[in-house]
């Protein structure tokens, strides 16, 4: 029988082992990039949550639309949680039809990253529905002060095209 210190060091020897097997294995699947290859382009949504982000947010939708080059239709909404400074302004002066701008007020504003985040969500899924878009379209978030990386749309493609995988997250960069 073994003791809990005994459990606890086999665990620790042998949780980090099986990751690194399940890992590896992961990454020698086949097929999952040609059968990317063979899907219809994705229909891909950026949220980016902005609440007092004129230093940043023109930045961040601009790094956002860039990120439709390729196989992907790209659409930005930028859910603007309230904002009292300049951010509806430049919000306003993008003249690019791929955006679009939920602008919440009070008292539903500034209640939370995840309330606006939501409202963004109920938008895009409105949207969707009306173009009978639903299935085949994603939605990432990026914050206000974020980038996404060339090629994440890709990477992002790569693993959705796995059955198995239903949600990833990335890292993103700050734009200051």
């Amino acid at each position: 029988m073994l003791t809990t210190s005994a459990a606890m060091l086999l665990l620790l020897v042998l949780w980090p082992l099986y990751n690194f097997v399940v890992a590896l294995l992961g990454s020698r699947r086949t097929g999952v990039r040609d059968r990317w290859q063979r899907l219809p382009p994705r229909r891909s949504w950026i949220m980016i949550p902005a609440l007092n982000e004129e230093a940043v947010v023109a930045n961040t939708v601009r790094r956002a639309l860039e990120l439709g080059a390729g196989r992907h239709l790209v659409r930005v909404l930028v859910v603007d949680d309230g904002s009292d400074d300049r951010t509806p302004e430049i919000l306003a002066g993008i003249d690019d039809p791929r955006l679009y701008v939920l602008r919440r007020e009070p008292p539903a504003a500034r209640s939370g990253k995840g309330a606006a985040l939501n409202a963004g969500y109920r938008r895009i899924l409105e949207i969707c529905r009306a173009e009978d878009t639903v299935d085949s379209t994603v939605v990432g978030i990026i914050d206000g002060d974020g980038r996404g990386s060339r090629g994440l749309l890709d990477a992002v493609s790569v693993l959705l095209a796995d059955p198995g995988v239903g949600a990833c997250s990335a890292a993103c960069g700050s734009t200051t």
